[in-house]
């Protein structure tokens, strides 16, 4: 590797080096759910939702990227081991959560669709691991979050800015329901009627 060389990852954005290092170690064959365990020393979150299903549709709010877009930033995820993760959060959510015009960059670690999603993260000064787990409970999906190895004063914000961000993906996901079986219905009754008249 040149020194001074820029490195760019497939969305065509310059790669956090830390980042590169953990790609490696991703490649090497290091399993993500095992490091989350180790850097479970450090500070760690854990949320817990009970949300609309199925697993597929709650699997596309957390990876594509038109979907992510409403309820936690604009970004991409590459869906392999090794895959490059980015988000870029507006000024609005900038300023109130990780610094204006912040983009967090990282490196996929596990995915196993629509079960579950593990990445590297950082910003610029913080490595932390990110789980997303998907478990059908019937209809719904009890989707469980992790992200570990967070610094003491990273707890609080983190906690905040996650707890704020479900809320909405809960709203996102109950409010497409309700249109899905509005629609339904509406087609059904359109339909009756089209056969009965």
């Amino acid at each position: 590797m040149n020194e001074g060389a820029e490195w760019r990852g497939p969305f065509g954005k310059d790669i956090n080096p830390r980042i590169l290092l953990l790609a490696h170690t991703v490649r090497e064959g290091v399993n993500a759910m095992k490091s989350a365990q180790r850097l479970a020393t450090t500070g760690t979150l854990r949320f817990e939702r009970l949300l609309p299903g199925p697993a597929e549709r709650v699997w596309g709010y957390l990876t594509s990227t038109s979907l992510l877009a409403t309820w936690l930033a604009e970004g991409e995820i590459e869906l392999r081991l090794g895959g490059y993760v980015e988000f870029r959060f507006g000024p609005r959510e900038s300023q109130q959560v990780i610094g204006v015009g912040a983009v967090i960059t990282g490196v996929v670690t596990h995915c196993q669709p629509p079960e579950s999603l593990a990445f590297y993260c950082t910003d610029s000064s913080v490595i932390s691991n990110v789980i997303f787990e998907i478990e059908p409970r019937g209809n719904d999906v009890l989707l469980l979050l992790t992200q570990a190895g967070l610094p003491p004063s990273y707890m609080s914000i983190c906690r905040s800015g996650w707890n704020a961000r479900l809320d909405v993906l809960a709203d996102q996901l109950r409010s497409s329901s309700r249109i899905m079986r509005a629609a339904f219905s509406e087609g059904v009754t359109s339909h009756c009627e089209t056969q009965v008249g």
